[in-house]
C-alpha cells in the first residue's frame, strides 16, 4: 500500500525549503543580517549551520517517511526557539 501526504504535511514541507532557503541566503550573506540586526556574534554562524542541517535532515526524513525525521524537526523548532533568548 502506497502513503500518501496530506495537503497539511506537504504545506510544512514546502515551509520548511522555504525556511532552509532563507537561513542559507542569510549564512551566506553576513552583510544581510548586518543589516537587520546590526552586530552579530562570531560564533551566530556555526549556530546557523547546524540549524540549517537538522532542517534539511528532517525535510528529507519527512518526506521519505521516517518516523526519526520528525524528532529532527522537534530538535530543530527547539534551536530556533532558543535562538531568540540568546541575546
Amino acid at each position: 500500500m502506497r502513503k500518501s501526504r496530506g495537503k497539511l504535511l506537504l504545506i510544512l514541507i514546502v515551509l520548511a525549503l522555504l525556511s532552509n532557503i532563507i537561513t542559507l541566503h542569510s549564512i551566506l550573506n553576513a552583510d544581510f543580517l548586518k543589516q537587520i540586526y546590526g552586530e552579530i556574534p562570531k560564533w551566530f554562524r556555526i549556530y546557523e549551520s547546524i540549524d540549517l542541517l537538522l532542517g534539511i535532515v528532517a525535510v528529507i526524513g519527512i518526506w521519505f517517511w521516517k518516523s526519526w525525521a520528525v524528532f529532527i524537526l522537534r530538535i530543530h523548532n527547539y534551536f530556533l526557539l532558543s535562538c531568540l533568548f540568546c541575546s
